[in-house]
């Protein structure tokens, strides 16, 4: 059965141009950035301060490279006891899968003169399989993305979004990035949190996990000053 064209398009995107995505990626969030202190500041210089609280950022991408999507309101504005809000949302690539690592592995293979190596040659042979599976996890019951938010990081599954999974910014005390053998060719690997030597959160297949990695530091770091000056 062939596949639609939009099919084949769409994972060429995901997978194929990453790096041009990334480079799109920044300028949008840089420019977005910027957008939004011109914006504090001037409401700031007429003393208006309605309506920061319901201001918000939508930016389809970071420097991490992956399906990004951030809507939150200003950083700052909304304490976490008053309402939760989304700082950063990521999607979870092909390399989540167990498919997806043991194809990554086989990319790697540098045997040949580019760019007919082994590893090239093979992804242009198992773009129907990857194809599929890329499918397969934007179904509407099964699409999964991560959540960073004023209070915790979340999985969440489905078109509902339902949380299944979370961790509160109390409950770790460390967050490393694991790559697993094939993910690295995405690039991709698995953030982790842990409290001690317990591990309580595991994000699967996350994009360029250094970014992600480092903006839930920097939330949690202030969501434990906060919390520390009202006690």
């Amino acid at each position: 059965m062939r596949l639609p064209w939009w099919c084949r398009a769409a994972f060429f995107c995901d997978v194929f141009w990453q790096p041009a995505r990334a480079k799109v990626a920044r300028y949008i969030f840089s420019g977005g950035i910027k957008a939004t202190e011109v914006l504090r500041r001037r409401q700031a210089d007429r003393g208006d301060e309605s309506g920061m609280t319901a201001a918000s950022l939508d930016v389809p991408g970071t420097a991490s490279g992956a399906s990004v999507r951030e809507r939150s309101s200003i950083a700052g504005v909304v304490p976490p006891a008053t309402a939760e809000t989304t700082i950063m949302s990521v999607w979870p690539s092909l390399a989540a899968f167990p498919t997806g690592q043991f194809f990554g592995r086989l990319y790697l293979i540098d045997v040949g003169a580019w760019p007919a190596t082994v590893g090239n040659l093979i992804a242009l042979a198992s773009v129907p399989v990857m194809l599929t599976l890329y499918v397969i996890t934007r179904l509407p019951w099964s699409i999964t993305r991560y959540r960073l938010t004023n209070r915790r990081v979340t999985i969440d599954r489905g078109i509902s979004w339902k949380v299944e999974q979370y961790v509160d910014f109390d409950r770790f005390d460390a967050v490393e990035v694991a790559v697993r053998p094939g993910q690295e060719w995405y690039p991709a690997g698995d953030v982790v949190f842990r409290l001690g030597t317990l591990e309580t959160l595991r994000l699967l297949g996350v994009r360029r996990p250094e970014a992600f990695r480092q903006a839930c530091l920097k939330v949690q770091q202030s969501y434990l000053s906060v919390a520390a000056t009202i006690r």
